[in-house]
């Protein structure tokens, strides 16, 4: 899939985020993406907290003939 990305990230406190973006759908006049993340971390307190955390996102978009947009997300 073109412009589609997945990247892994490790820090400190034992903190880890994984992200995906995928380009779904690429046509002249259509367009659909798809992106997540998750995140993990202990935190940087004494007691480990176990923090967790996922978003996620859509988007589709549609050119009509008049000039108009349609898009839900």
């Amino acid at each position: 899939m073109q412009n589609s990305s997945i990247s892994f990230e490790g820090c400190q406190f034992d903190t880890f985020e994984r992200v995906a973006m995928f380009n779904l759908l690429n046509k002249e006049k259509q367009s659909a993406y798809f992106g997540g993340e998750y995140m993990m971390t202990k935190g940087y307190f004494d007691m480990y907290q176990n923090f967790n955390r996922i978003n996620l996102f859509e988007k589709y978009s549609a050119k009509m003939n008049n000039r108009d947009k349609l898009a839900f997300s």
